[in-house]
């Protein structure tokens, strides 16, 4: 039986699709979701992550060393549609396995354009997560459904974020700002004044 909202807790997963697989990730994502964890007591907790390749899949996989986690899989598309999107047989099939074990897949409405896609896919997870992890390098590049963007949402709404630093290896981005981060470091935001500096 599922639970009722009231009775359990939301853990949204947005990030980059291409990341640098090192240790120091890892160990901060593991520890992120202690913190987190810890923050909403003895709730049930649910991972809201759409496994795509990347940071979905790699949170996932994480998550799936905390008994009292269950994955719950938003999808933007149909399934054929989606994996379209994959780069990799390998996170094909890292795709397949970790979605058999969700608990519970919830089909979003579907949309032509993949950027619509993604973006009502960010709306929701906002909408439906009582805190989000994301994975990201602290660029806002205005990509419609992107990483940045759904952060965006979030700070605008004030929901709490766990950022865990990460590069995106996919594009070339360049972020003054955080030249002093490194890959791994983690920084709790709510309402702050990095909300106010979004573009």
């Amino acid at each position: 039986m599922k639970k009722k909202r009231s009775e359990a807790f939301y853990i949204g997963v947005t990030g980059h699709r291409s990341i640098p697989n090192v240790a120091r990730l890892h160990h901060s994502i593991r520890q992120a979701l202690f913190d987190i964890l810890q923050d909403c007591g003895t709730k049930d907790a649910y991972l809201f992550s759409a496994l795509a390749e990347g940071s979905d899949q790699l949170v996932a996989k994480i998550a799936q060393e905390f008994e009292v986690i269950e994955l719950c899989v938003p999808l933007p598309k149909s399934i054929n549609n989606y994996l379209e999107d994959f780069t990799s047989e390998e996170g094909v099939e890292s795709y397949r396995n970790l979605l058999s074990s969700a608990f519970e897949i919830v089909y979003l409405p579907s949309s032509v354009k993949s950027q619509d896609a993604y973006e009502g896919l960010g709306k929701y997870l906002v909408e439906h997560s009582d805190v989000l992890l994301a994975v990201w390098n602290g660029v806002f590049n205005q990509k419609k459904g992107g990483t940045g963007e759904v952060v965006k949402h979030a700070l605008e709404s004030g929901l709490p974020i766990y950022w865990i630093y990460c590069e995106n290896l996919g594009e070339e981005e360049v972020s003054n700002q955080y030249n002093g981060k490194q890959i791994g470091d983690i920084e709790k935001l709510i309402n702050s004044e990095f909300s106010q500096n979004c573009p």
